[in-house]
């Protein structure tokens, strides 16, 4: 078998190659418009929805830090009363130190972890 050599055959092939690389262009220059506008519109209702969570949670970590002295005395009392043999489920303060003490440091984690997520689907949207 030999190869090609009539010039009219080789423009031929050229042009309905030139022509299928131009459609596939096309192509996925309409899909890249479909997506960014896809993503457009899906992150920027989520990089809100993050942020309301984000300031959200700010403040109920600094609501519940202007409790953190009573925290840390609740925290004293509990283990004094452990040292006494009370078991724990029965000591009067353990409430307080989970809302008090724990409660601000996760709502700060929270909080920076909804930020840091949020600014990301901004500037991908």
């Amino acid at each position: 078998m030999t190869a090609t050599t009539d010039p009219s055959k080789l423009a031929r092939m050229n042009t309905i190659v030139t022509n299928e690389n131009e459609k596939i262009k096309r192509k996925l220059e309409r899909n890249k418009a479909i997506a960014d506008g896809s993503r457009y519109i899906l992150l920027t209702p989520l990089s809100v929805a993050f942020k309301v969570v984000s300031v959200i949670t700010k403040i109920i970590g600094m609501v519940s830090a202007i409790g953190l002295p009573y925290g840390v005395y609740s925290i004293y009392m509990v283990v004094t009363q452990l040292n006494d043999g009370v078991p724990f489920m029965e000591a009067t303060h353990r409430i307080p130190i989970g809302l008090f003490v724990i409660l601000p440091f996760v709502a700060l984690l929270v909080h920076v972890l909804t930020k840091k997520f949020s600014l990301y689907l901004y500037f991908k949207s």
